[in-house]
């Protein structure tokens, strides 16, 4: 399998820090490479459907 690089330096670390952007109401996680910072990837700083699974648990709903 081939080893994910980035783009501008072709590190092979990555970390996620979490992030604001202008004009937006909720977090980001930038996934970064860890050597230069180049963002390579953007998700939502929440596990949205981990948090709607424990919504719909509570609201009775039978999901499985």
């Amino acid at each position: 399998m081939a080893q994910s690089r980035c783009a501008k330096c072709e590190g092979t670390s990555f970390e996620a820090v979490r992030a604001s952007l202008k004009g937006t109401r909720f977090g980001y996680m930038f996934v970064q490479c860890a050597e230069c910072g180049t963002v390579v990837g953007v998700m939502d700083a929440y596990n949205v459907p981990n948090l709607l699974f424990n919504a719909a648990r509570k609201l009775g709903v039978n999901l499985r």
